[in-house]
C-alpha cells in the first residue's frame, strides 16, 4: 500500500496507519494476553519499517466506572501490559460528564449543588490526558467537544482555566 501511495503534488504519501480497536487484530500466541502483546510489538515494527505513524485505538477496562476517580491511566489499558510498554505515546479521552450523568444525584442539598456545578462545568467538555510521552511531557488539557458529531476543539481562552 505504501509503494502504491507515492507522494504526488499536494498528496504527501502514506504517512498514517490507523488501527480501530487493536484488541480485534489477530495475533500469534496461546493466550489473548500473549497475542495482544505480539500485535502491539508488531505495530511498533511496522511503524519503523514503513516510516509511518501508527495510531491504534484500544479499549480501557470497563471497571473504571466503578471507581471514585474515573480518569483513565496506563494500568486501565485492557488486555496486556504491552499496550502500556510498546507505544511511544498514550493518550486518553476522558469525559467526566459521561460518568456524572450516570450517578444518582446526592440527596443532601449542598452535595447536590456541588454535583450540579461539576456537571455544568463539564457539559460539552473533555479532558485529553497524555498518559505516556516518550519524548515529551505528560499532563492533560481541557477541550470542548460535540459528541453528536464526535468533534473536539479548542476552548475559547476566556473559558479555559487550565494549562497544559
Amino acid at each position: 500500500l505504501k509503494r502504491k501511495m507515492v507522494p504526488n503534488g499536494e498528496f504527501k504519501g502514506f504517512r498514517l496507519l490507523v488501527i480501530d480497536y487493536i484488541q480485534l487484530v489477530r495475533g500469534r500466541g496461546e493466550s489473548a494476553h500473549v497475542r495482544l502483546a505480539q500485535v502491539a510489538n508488531d505495530l511498533k515494527q511496522v511503524a519503523k519499517q514503513l516510516d509511518v505513524h501508527v495510531l491504534a485505538l484500544a479499549q480501557i477496562d470497563r471497571s473504571i466506572g466503578a471507581r471514585e476517580d474515573t480518569r483513565p491511566a496506563l494500568r486501565d489499558l485492557r488486555g496486556s501490559g504491552d499496550l502500556e510498554n510498546a507505544p511511544d505515546n498514550v493518550l486518553f479521552v476522558h469525559r467526566p460528564e459521561y460518568y456524572l450523568v450516570r450517578q444518582t444525584p446526592p440527596k443532601k442539598e449542598e452535595e447536590r449543588a456541588d454535583w450540579e456545578a461539576e456537571l455544568a462545568h463539564w457539559k460539552g467538555m473533555a479532558e485529553i490526558i497524555v498518559g505516556k510521552a516518550r519524548m515529551g511531557e505528560i499532563g492533560s488539557v481541557k477541550v470542548a467537544c460535540d459528541m453528536g458529531t464526535n468533534r473536539f476543539f479548542d476552548i475559547p481562552e476566556q473559558q479555559d482555566g487550565w494549562a497544559f
